[in-house]
């Protein structure tokens, strides 16, 4: 290295801006982007919920007559809310 090599590298100054905006301000920048896409999460997420909700529900309904028949040879509610918790718990599994 030469001489003005090092004395330019000592002059130089550093500027500290704050670390929330972040070093080359791409936040702010992005900012109505990621906030459009975290809502499209959120949205993708609550209908997915809902769809759960919607086939778990189709299948209680499906399933009445065989609670009825339960309830009718003596199955007391713990033992059928059991039954249906299980039974939710590994859906998908028993499906196969």
């Amino acid at each position: 290295m030469t001489r003005q090599a090092i004395d330019r590298y000592i002059d130089q100054t550093v500027m500290l801006e704050p670390a929330a905006a972040g070093a080359s301000g791409m936040q702010k920048d992005y900012r109505v982007a990621l906030a459009a896409m975290g809502v499209l999460v959120a949205l993708v997420l609550l209908i997915a919920c809902a769809n759960v909700a919607n086939l778990m529900t189709a299948q209680a309904a499906a399933r009445a007559r065989e609670m009825a028949l339960r309830v009718s040879i003596g199955a007391g509610r713990l033992r059928l809310v059991q039954l249906v918790l299980v039974e939710s718990a590994g859906w998908p599994c028993w499906r196969r």
